[in-house]
């Protein structure tokens, strides 16, 4: 699929399209190039962190029954948020596992997938 970059210093951040794994959920095709889902509204802030930024990621905007994941390159499920949980129009990821504890730096994808089965994925960057 097309991906749309930004450069920020040396690192690249890159919005996917396709996801390389299985969704979370029941298996959905990807929504058609020109569909534009609420999804697109989400802000994410910050996508870099580093070791003098907020130790927290926060996602404003988020739709109601939105399901929010957090993986690897790999495929490997990192944190997963449930929206019946976590309440209000946003998200916090606070850079942990699901067994809250701390991530090593490297390169996540935060999955987000509506009630409507289409789907994003941000690439997040932890440098601690």
């Amino acid at each position: 699929g097309a991906t749309a970059q930004i450069r920020c210093d040396d690192i690249r951040i890159t919005e996917l399209e396709d996801p390389p794994f299985p969704s979370p959920t029941s298996p959905v095709a990807p929504p058609p190039n020109d569909t534009v889902t609420n999804l697109q509204g989400i802000v994410v802030d910050p996508t870099v962190v580093g070791p003098e930024e907020p130790s927290c990621i926060t996602l404003s905007r988020v739709p109601a029954a939105t399901r929010a994941a957090v993986y690897t390159p790999s495929g490997r499920l990192v944190r997963e948020f449930d929206p019946a949980l976590e309440g209000g129009p946003g998200l916090k990821w606070c850079l942990d596992n699901d067994a809250g504890r701390p991530v090593a730096r490297g390169v996540y994808l935060l999955v987000l997938h509506d009630a409507q089965g289409h789907h994003r994925i941000i690439k997040l960057v932890v440098k601690r």
